[in-house]
């Protein structure tokens, strides 16, 4: 294990990187020393973040520092991992193109049809620049991105750079933390069969202690109304979906619910981020570690870096090796695919 490690984050101003905050606080003792660089272009924002990022990490006994910069090439330079979550435009540029396509009647999701489309020709051209960037400064990097919609981006930089680069999602995660539950089951004592392309994956099989135990998931899936499936496709499938399959299998029940909602899923955004801003300041803190805790989990859990990122750091840099499900090329994994694609899957 290494002696110490860099991350870089850019979009570190985002308002849940606390949660990465504090998952990495969490989980210290199975990592080497760690500074972390946020990097953000909204100086406002970055400071308010800063300030509860290092509030955060005083927890950790001096294992975890923290900076801030406004330069992308600063923050890269030197680093053993770049976390990719950059939102180019900000929430209110995906509301515009939800807003337009509720108008044409159709889906209204980040990472499907012409919304997602519209997020990649906005989103791919600026996420290539800081992987060049990258493969300048921090060659040896490995580039987690976590930026929607995450396997074309990945595919992209795939084909413009050597860069070691893979994809997380939090959706099989929660999935597979919601089976767990739902059988009474510790997470960590399954594992998971998950394969797919992002936010369209089904699991496949769960064993636990060497044995497959799928039958008992198949049993109960019906019964987890946060899929949003017809329970009668899981069973056709004999594969349980993450939900995001409802806006392909059930479109139309979809495009009524946005519709009766009066505002898009950007516009939420955007205000719990303007709630959050405005949260995050010494009156509102008060120098505590429950106060963030609180407000963060109060408006959205962030459970993406407890369930994804960090867990996939502690593989990469730290004590313990585990499996994760994980976008990265394909390489014959799923034989329907070719092999430069871009899937997601259960890896070690």
């Amino acid at each position: 294990m290494k002696k110490k490690i860099r991350i870089a984050v850019i979009g570190g101003s985002g308002v849940y990187t606390p949660g990465l905050m504090l998952s990495l606080v969490k989980n210290m003792e199975k990592l080497p020393e760690t500074d972390i660089v946020l990097c953000g272009r909204t100086e406002n924002k970055l400071e308010k973040i800063f300030y509860v990022s290092e509030l955060i990490a005083s927890e950790s006994e001096g294992r975890l520092k923290v900076y801030r910069t406004a330069r992308v090439e600063e923050a890269i330079e030197g680093s053993d991992v770049i976390i990719n979550q950059v939102r180019v435009g900000g929430f209110g540029a995906r509301s515009g193109d939800e807003s337009f396509a509720g108008d044409m009647g159709i889906v209204e999701e980040e990472t499907i049809g012409v919304v997602g489309l519209s997020n990649a020709l906005r989103t791919i051209p600026v996420v290539l620049h800081y992987a060049e960037l990258a493969e300048r400064l921090a060659p040896d990097a490995w580039f987690l991105n976590f930026t929607n919609p995450a396997s074309m981006t990945i595919r992209a930089i795939k084909q413009k750079t050597s860069l070691k680069v893979f994809g997380v999602c939090d959706l099989p995660e929660v999935l597979a933390h919601t089976i767990a539950d739902a059988l009474g089951e510790s997470r960590e004592n399954l594992y998971f069969r998950y394969a797919g392309i992002n936010h369209m994956g089904w699991i496949t099989d769960v064993i636990k202690a060497g044995k497959s135990i799928f039958d008992r998931v198949l049993e109960i899936s019906g019964k987890l109304g946060t899929l949003g499936v017809d329970p009668e496709i899981i069973k056709f499938t004999g594969a349980v979906p993450v939900p995001f399959l409802k806006y392909y299998y059930h479109p139309d029940k979809q495009i009524e619910k946005a519709g009766q909602k009066g505002m898009t899923r950007g516009d939420e955004l955007k205000m719990l981020e303007a709630e959050l801003i405005n949260a995050y300041s010494d009156e509102n803190i008060n120098g505590k570690i429950g106060d963030i805790k609180s407000l963060l989990f109060q408006k959205r859990d962030p459970v993406w870096y407890e369930y994804c990122v960090v867990p996939v750091l502690v593989s990469l840099f730290g004590s313990v090796h585990s499996t994760h499900i994980v976008m990265l090329e394909n390489n014959g994994a799923v034989e329907e695919l070719a092999d430069d694609d871009i899937v997601e899957i259960t890896a070690y």
